[in-house]
């Protein structure tokens, strides 16, 4: 299962957070997941605001665009992501065929 992948006009990422890390920033892919690093503590929805924060400003749309779908309180996410005017560079290792153009 490839972690990045087109719905429609929508991004779906799918993400593993480890929040708490010394600054924000995409890791690797691990079974089927983005890693990525929250400087943010996983505390009253602070990892959650950050993350949609962070996403939305890498992805070039708004953070009312970014929907956490699945995964609130875990830390196993599935993000959707509208209007995005690009993929991040760091991610973009992760798309194959069609599915990877914009």
């Amino acid at each position: 299962m490839t972690p990045i992948q087109r719905d429609g006009g929508d991004w779906i990422v799918r993400v593993a957070v480890k929040p708490r890390a010394r600054r924000t920033r995409f890791g690797d892919a691990k079974d089927g997941e983005i890693i990525v690093f929250l400087a943010a503590a996983p505390v009253d929805g602070e990892a959650n605001d950050a993350l949609i924060r962070f996403v939305a400003e890498v992805f070039e749309t708004a953070p009312s665009r970014v929907v956490v779908e699945r995964g609130g309180t875990s830390r196993h996410k599935r993000l959707r992501i509208g209007a995005a005017r690009c993929v991040p560079e760091a991610l973009s290792g992760f798309l194959k065929g069609p599915a990877a153009l914009i």
